[in-house]
């Protein structure tokens, strides 16, 4: 059976008036030690996305889609929450389906498809990790700087909106 590792990590364009905030995933995979074939992707969600914690998800689910099928493959994440949800199979201590865990289904249903032996352990972030996380942001960041004028305005309406929601009264308004 070949072995492999991978990092999968995802890094955050925050939210703010007149933007979306966006997410984007980046995962690198080595086999059997030895790089003999690594991996590097990046992948920007396709709409605004506000949650890291969803980009995680998709950064697992990346890498299960590139690595071989039949692999025992550990898959090494920054977040401690990430890797108690795998273990967990994203229930809560009363068996309930937790946040994103329709989601994280495509993580289950890629392992028994691919025949994948998987583990998904935290690590803190190291130098591979770093590198990746800012090849994410700076994919993020690309994603952000796309958005229309008229994006913006509407975002930045709906932010004042949901600010008004909250805590009655509206933000100062922001020229864009």
């Amino acid at each position: 059976m070949k072995t492999a590792e991978a990092w999968a990590v995802a890094s955050l364009v925050p939210a703010r008036v007149g933007s979306k905030g966006y997410c984007a995933s980046a995962w690198a995979i080595t086999y059997d030690g030895w790089q003999t074939k690594a991996v590097e992707q990046v992948k920007a969600s396709r709409e605004p996305n506000r949650d890291e914690w969803l980009g995680g998800i998709k950064a697992v689910v990346g890498v299960l889609e590139d690595v071989e099928p039949g692999t025992a493959l550990t898959i090494y994440v920054p977040s401690e929450a990430l890797a108690n949800g795998y273990t967990a199979k994203w229930t809560n201590s009363r068996g309930e389906p937790t946040r994103d865990a329709e989601a994280a289904q495509a993580i289950f249903r890629l392992r028994d498809e691919k025949r994948i032996w998987l583990t998904i352990e935290h690590r803190p972030i190291d130098g591979v990790a770093k590198a990746l996380r800012d090849k994410a942001k700076a994919a993020a960041k690309a994603q952000d700087r796309g958005l229309t004028a008229s994006d913006r305005r509407e975002v930045a309406a709906a932010d004042r909106a949901q600010f008004h929601n909250q805590f009655g009264g509206f933000p100062p308004a922001k020229d864009d």
